[in-house]
Formats: structure tokens, C-alpha cells, sequence
């Protein structure tokens, strides 16, 4: 225990040595705001980028371990579908534990729930068709909470005047953390070491990522845990739609 415990204060001192190379090197190109000096910022960027990276890495394996085994077309289509039904059916009520839990909390536990998905359902039920399916289908369930909560965060470490600087710097890390995940590290890992490697490495940057969130410190994490079930009729939302056909078209092009 006290090993890994010393890797993994080594391995996050090394995070946080690069996250503030990463925004020095940053400033030679973007104009240098004031809130990106904040260390706050900083750990939150750095479970931006990791989180991401992770998460489309794991997109990625998931297509290689079906073609690998031989899948099909229609298999690849499965895969699609778990990543679709969780946001149809429970989108919703993530947003309801989004904003009940202290979003620092919610947001650690999260990650921490994705790490660990990464690595129990490839060892316990292998790599096979059903095994990613399973897999896919838990993590966008947990991000049915992670999402919201990655959305509604970065008021808390920014003020006003900043917020639309951090917002596009959010967008930015986001952005780099997929194509780090997409076009370097899942193919260079199922290359060298094969599909089950991706869902490891992936793991563990979403362990990290809690780490770095965790950091996070402020005064939302006073708030008081409140349930409370969304007051949603569909019914009432299909019948809207129909009278704001612009509103329905858009919705519709966006699926």
C-alpha cells in the first residue's frame, strides 16, 4: 500500500509539473488571461484533458476489439446503440444527481466509477462482444452525471468577467484531450500492445482525473445533498414540440 501510494503521489506531481508547462507553452500562442495562472484552473483543465482522452480512447478500443473479433457491421451498430440509450432514457435524472451532489464530489466519484469499470469488465468478462457492449453502456451511464457536472463546474473556479475566457479554453483542452485519445494514444496502444491495453491506460487517466478534480476546492462543496426527482412530463414535451416545428427540426438534426 505504501508503494503504490508513493507511485501515485510521484505520477501526480508529475501531472502537476506538466499541467503548468502545459499553459507556459500555451502563452506563447494564446493571449495570457489572468485566470489561467489559478492553480484551481489548472487541476480542472488537466481532468478535462485526461477524462477526454480517456473517454474517446475507450470509444475507440471498443471498435477495434469488435472488428478484431471478427464483428460485423451490425455489431459496430450495438456498440452505437449503448453509447445512445443511456442519454435518451436517463439524461435527465443525471442532471438531477448532477445538482444535488457537490459537483466536486460528483465528479471525483465519477471518474473513479469509469476507472474502475475500465478495468473490471475487461478482466472479469474479456473483450468479446458482449463484454463492450456492457462496457460502453457503463461509462455513458456514468457520464449521464459526469457531463452536467463538467458543464456547470467551471462557474465555480471562474468569475463573470472570466468565464467566457474559460469556457474556450475548457473547449480547447477538450478538443485536444480527443485527439490525443483518438489519433495517438488508442492507436499507438492497440499497435504495441493490443485492445485490452487502451481500456487499462484509459483507466487509469480517468483515476488521475479524479485526482486532479478532487482539487477543485470550493464553496458548492458546503451545499447540502437534495433529491429530487425532475418534474418532466413527456406528453407535454412531444405536444410543444409539435407547435414549435423549428425548435423539433433542429432537435431532430442534431440526433
Amino acid at each position: 500500500v505504501r508503494r503504490a501510494d508513493g507511485a501515485y503521489r510521484q505520477a501526480d506531481g508529475l501531472i502537476s509539473r506538466g499541467q503548468g508547462q502545459a499553459f507556459r507553452f500555451l502563452w506563447f500562442f494564446l493571449p495570457e488571461p489572468a485566470i489561467a495562472r489559478t492553480v484551481r484552473f489548472q487541476h480542472l483543465m488537466a481532468s478535462v484533458f485526461l477524462a477526454d482522452a480517456a473517454r474517446d480512447a475507450i470509444r475507440y478500443g471498443a471498435l477495434i476489439a469488435v472488428a478484431s473479433n471478427g464483428g460485423s457491421t451490425l455489431d459496430a451498430a450495438l456498440v452505437g446503440v449503448a453509447s445512445l440509450i443511456p442519454p435518451t432514457l436517463l439524461g435527465l435524472y443525471g442532471g438531477a444527481v448532477a445538482d444535488a451532489l457537490p459537483k466536486r464530489i460528483a465528479l471525483g466519484a465519477i471518474y473513479i466509477l469509469d476507472a474502475a469499470v475500465c478495468f473490471i469488465i475487461p478482466i472479469w468478462f474479456g473483450t468479446g462482444l458482449g463484454a463492450i457492449i456492457l462496457l460502453i453502456f457503463a461509462v455513458n451511464v456514468l457520464g449521464q452525471v459526469s457531463g452536467p457536472t463538467e458543464q456547470s463546474i467551471i462557474p465555480l473556479v471562474a468569475s463573470d468577467e472570466e468565464l467566457a475566457t474559460a469556457n474556450s479554453l475548457s473547449s480547447l483542452v477538450s478538443n485536444l484531450g480527443t485527439v490525443f485519445g483518438t489519433a495517438l494514444l488508442a492507436p499507438i496502444l492497440v499497435r504495441v500492445v493490443g485492445v485490452r491495453a487502451v481500456f487499462y491506460i484509459a483507466g487509469l487517466l480517468l483515476f488521475f482525473a479524479s485526482g486532479r478534480i478532487l482539487n477543485v476546492r470550493s464553496r458548492s462543496d458546503q451545499q447540502k445533498v437534495r433529491w429530487r426527482r425532475p418534474d418532466v412530463n413527456a406528453m407535454t414535451t412531444v405536444r410543444w414540440l409539435v407547435y414549435q416545428p423549428a425548435v423539433a427540426t433542429m432537435i431532430v438534426v442534431g440526433v
